[in-house]
C-alpha cells in the first residue's frame, strides 16, 4: 500500500510539473497552444458525441 500511494504521489509531481510547463510553452509558443487548445476541444466534442451515441443504443457513432 505504502508503494502505490508513494506512486501516486510520483505521478501528480510529475502532472503538477508538466502543468507548470505547459504555462510556460504557452508564453512562449501562443499560437501552438492555441491551436493545442482547439484540437483538445474537438477531440471533447468527438468523445460527447460518441457517448451520447452509445448511451442511445448506437455501438458505431461515426459510421466506421
Amino acid at each position: 500500500m505504502a508503494y502505490f500511494i508513494q506512486l501516486v504521489r510520483g505521478i501528480v509531481a510529475k502532472a503538477r510539473f508538466h502543468a507548470d510547463s505547459f504555462g510556460d510553452f504557452r508564453d512562449r509558443h501562443p499560437a501552438i497552444a492555441r491551436d493545442l487548445g482547439a484540437f483538445v476541444l474537438v477531440l471533447l466534442l468527438a468523445l460527447v458525441i460518441w457517448v451520447l451515441s452509445a448511451v442511445s443504443g448506437n455501438p458505431n457513432p461515426f459510421g466506421y
